[in-house]
């Protein structure tokens, strides 16, 4: 009941729960490449890109912990990792 609610987090929650993140809605290397074509525009245009490129680090640790292949929710483990 939010306007910042996505149907896309319901199918994502068992993900979470279940910390599988086979099943593939969108690679993350692919929204990677994705975030650094937004970062390489803003720092062309003079935006400053501090932001993204949080979001660049969290997504480069994930990609070294192997999830490159998996779901872009497999981020989740670096943010919250398995006990």
């Amino acid at each position: 009941g939010s306007a910042l609610y996505a149907p896309t987090f319901d199918g994502k929650l068992p993900n979470f729960i279940n910390r599988d993140f086979t099943k593939k809605h969108f690679p993350l290397k692919h929204l990677l490449k994705d975030v650094n074509l937004v970062k390489n525009q803003f720092a062309q245009n003079g935006i400053d890109t501090s932001i993204i490129d949080s979001i660049d680090d969290l997504f480069v640790k994930a990609i070294a912990q192997k999830y490159s292949e998996l779901d872009y929710s497999a981020v989740y483990n670096v943010i919250h990792p398995p006990k």
